[in-house]
């Protein structure tokens, strides 16, 4: 929709109180720079259209769903030991 959603996601870490901790990472100069330019400014209106449509979207308030886990989870099933230990 014409915006930066790397811009999006920094605004939204650094935003939203549950997040403690925001690491934001570049592999140039130039996505460094972009990144700490997105982190320093605010949102365009279209850019916050944008950004309500996706979290009412894709990433809806009270969703239970999360990546915590998952990844140990399906490693745990693959070799066959446990998920809770």
């Amino acid at each position: 929709q014409g915006v930066n959603i790397a811009k999006l996601a920094i605004n939204f870490t650094l935003s939203y109180e549950p997040i403690a901790t925001t690491f934001i990472g570049a592999a140039t100069l130039g996505q460094l720079q972009a990144n700490l330019d997105a982190a320093c400014s605010t949102l365009s209106d279209k850019e916050q259209e944008v950004l309500q449509h996706i979290r009412n979207s894709i990433f809806l308030p009270n969703d239970p769903r999360s990546w915590e886990g998952v990844e140990l989870a399906a490693y745990r099933k693959s070799t066959g030991a446990s998920v809770a230990g």
